[in-house]
């Protein structure tokens, strides 16, 4: 699991898992490490323990084993928690130190929205967490920290792999993703349920497949979409009388994920056999698809909007075994504060996870 996702998905497991767990608050356990002339809070060290015991479970073929005597990847888990918390604290000071080399800076709406989160811990909404995170150890400061390590995560990527970045990948590689996972689509959705969600019967069912037969038949004639979906809200209204707004313009053109599980299973491969301006007709249990295929390169904006999301898909696990190799060169240079990991043990943070 990437750095990034263990922050920003482990908040979730914390949110559920945490109770209360001992915290002294002594000085000489406040801070867990210290890194040249960097101190780190133990409040990342707890939050990179929570982690890693979530992690262990996940890997334990007997959900009732005791975590911390099953051995995990040969590790016995007590210690492959501990191992597993400090690789954490290894990759959080990796990720800070590779953001100053590069010389970037969060952003101000980057920290408005930390400080809105940290803001947020004292309401009523998210008190329960809040209050969780601080009898845990994890002070707010120390969350703000995670947060804002996630941010740098995010500025760097695309800074590192961009046009002028570390790295960069070529404009030609970048459209060759894009175009493979990305389609250019405008869909007109016929339901085949009720408003509540209820599938039709059998004779409703056949009236809106027939519908759609005839729709798609019109369509691949040359009949305007718009027309085409102005008939089939009219066809749907309840109030027969009260004709809807005639549409004079066609359904918009939009982007869709070729992975997108809410699409027909055929949806994709269908949509690939015919051309720009072509219809396609599928349907699943829940739905019948009316789609006119649209040149993805038709809104120059869309490709540039993907382009951060097509260099994740191309370079997170390379960037990610980047920052473990940042961090595996730092982890001898961080000095642990003994007291502070006795206090904080595998073995008390899961009495209390339980």
């Amino acid at each position: 699991m990437s750095l990034k996702k263990k922050i920003l998905c482990g908040f979730m497991a914390v949110a559920m898992a945490f109770t209360a767990t001992a915290c002294t608050g002594k000085s000489n356990e406040k801070i867990v490490a210290t890194y040249n002339d960097a101190e780190i809070p133990s409040g990342i060290y707890i939050y990179g323990m929570i982690s890693s015991l979530n992690d262990a479970k996940s890997k334990l073929s007997d959900p009732k084993a005791d975590v911390l005597t099953t051995e995990i990847d040969g590790v016995v888990g007590s210690e492959w928690i501990v191992n597993e918390a400090k690789k954490f604290v290894s990759q959080y000071v990796a990720v800070s130190e590779m953001f100053d080399e590069l010389a970037l800076k969060l952003t101000a709406k980057q920290l408005e929205q930390i400080d809105d989160t940290i803001e947020s811990l004292s309401t009523e909404q998210n008190k329960d967490f809040g209050d969780s995170l601080l009898k845990n150890g994890i002070a707010f400061s120390s969350y703000e920290s995670v947060l804002q390590n996630s941010e740098k995560i995010s500025t760097m990527f695309p800074f590192y792999y961009g046009k002028d970045g570390v790295a960069p990948i070529p404009e030609s590689e970048l459209k060759a993703q894009y175009e493979k996972m990305y389609r250019s689509v405008a869909m007109m959705q016929i339901s085949l349920a009720d408003p509540s969600g209820k599938p039709f019967d059998e004779t409703n069912k056949k009236a809106m497949q027939d519908a759609a037969d005839d729709y798609f038949k019109r369509a691949t004639q040359g009949e305007s979409f718009a027309k085409i979906y102005a008939d089939y809200e009219l066809f749907t209204a309840q109030d027969k009388d009260t004709n809807p707004e005639e549409k004079t313009e066609e359904p918009e053109a939009f982007l869709i994920d070729s992975s997108n599980e809410y699409l027909p299973e055929n949806f994709i491969s269908e949509l690939d056999k015919v051309k720009v301006g072509e219809y396609i007709k599928t349907e699943k249990d829940e739905f019948i698809l009316i789609a006119k295929k649209h040149d993805v390169y038709e809104k120059p904006e869309d490709f540039e909007n993907m382009t951060n999301a097509i260099i994740s898909q191309l370079k997170s696990a390379e960037f990610n075994d980047i920052i473990k190799a940042k961090a595996d060169e730092i982890s001898e240079k961080i000095v642990y504060n003994e007291n502070a990991i006795k206090v904080f043990s595998a073995k008390k943070i899961a009495a209390k996870n339980k």
